[in-house]
């Protein structure tokens, strides 16, 4: 639901607005049970978290199940920075990257990303791209590449001048990144990624002169054609 959930954001929306219970209800008729029914035991899983306090990652997720996307993104940066303190040590001798630290910086990513900070949730996405690897866990290197290419796209609409086609470039080259992994084996991954970078490109096109606008429109163009090849009618 952390994931999906930004697609809640749009260039004049608030946080407010987003809301998690329709990621509820879809896996409730997917799995078979009533959404009010598995709406309670959200509810009855937040307030055993709370009452217990001492987990921090379970803390944040409920915060961000509460749409409390400030308080989460706190709450999942302190359990990176926790984690980092205490296996600084033996990661660095191991030198593997640290798969809670990921999850951690990629949920104060999205709860950032969610409440319209979009230049905090870019720091996080690259935090958690430091901490993974692209070869040891490609899909979700290549998933993170998309989401900082979202954040930077969100930056740079509403950038003016050198630093929208900063954040622009950014974008671009985070998408391209990722459809280095998300290839046409992975048809909706590699269409999701297509679909960002069209965006990206269209909007950098937008804001070029002369030859350089129409030569990025053209890849905005080809991005959204391929990904219209899995994107059908159907």
């Amino acid at each position: 639901a952390a994931r999906k959930s930004k697609e809640q954001v749009k260039a004049d929306g608030r946080p407010a607005e987003i809301q998690l219970s329709r990621y509820v209800g879809e896996w409730a008729v997917q799995y078979g049970f009533a959404p009010e029914e598995v709406q309670a035991q959200v509810d009855q899983w937040i307030a055993k978290v709370e009452g217990k306090g001492d987990d921090l990652r379970r803390l944040a997720l409920a915060e961000f199940a509460k749409s409390n996307f400030d308080r989460a993104s706190d709450l999942a940066a302190e359990w990176a920075a926790y984690g980092d303190r205490s296996q600084h040590a033996v990661e660095k001798a191991k030198q593997r990257p640290r798969g809670d630290a990921v999850q951690a910086y990629r949920l104060a990513a999205d709860a950032r990303y969610n409440d319209y900070r979009f230049e905090n949730a870019l720091e996080f996405y690259r935090k958690a791209l430091a901490v993974s690897s692209r070869k040891q866990a490609p899909t979700t290197w290549a998933a993170m590449q998309d989401d900082l290419g979202k954040a930077a796209r969100e930056l740079g609409v509403r950038a003016q001048g050198g630093a929208a086609r900063q954040y622009l470039d950014q974008s671009i080259a985070a998408h391209r990144a990722a459809l280095q992994v998300r290839t046409r084996e992975l048809p909706q991954q590699w269409a999701e990624s297509e679909s960002s970078l069209g965006l990206a490109l269209q909007e950098q096109g937008s804001r070029s002169p002369g030859e350089a606008a129409r030569a990025l429109l053209a890849q905005a163009v080809d991005a959204y054609r391929a990904a219209l090849e899995v994107y059908t009618r159907q």
